[in-house]
């Protein structure tokens, strides 16, 4: 059988992510921080779901700048 998928980074540890233009070239890199989940990336917009300390969580929407 094949090999299962590797396992996903903890949720404690931060997320390296590739940025690439609408040509699909390699533009930047960034980190995503602990407790920080990407959900949606569009145009120049980022949605991110963020954990508060106390356990609730919050929807930011980020603007990439140039």
């Amino acid at each position: 059988p094949p090999a299962p998928p590797p396992a996903p980074p903890p949720a404690d540890r931060p997320r390296l992510w590739d940025v690439c233009n609408a040509e699909g070239r390699y533009v930047d890199c960034f980190y995503l921080g602990a407790g920080r989940r990407l959900l949606k990336a569009t145009g120049d917009i980022v949605f991110v779901l963020e954990q508060n300390k106390d356990e609730t969580y919050r929807l930011v929407k980020y603007k990439i700048e140039n």
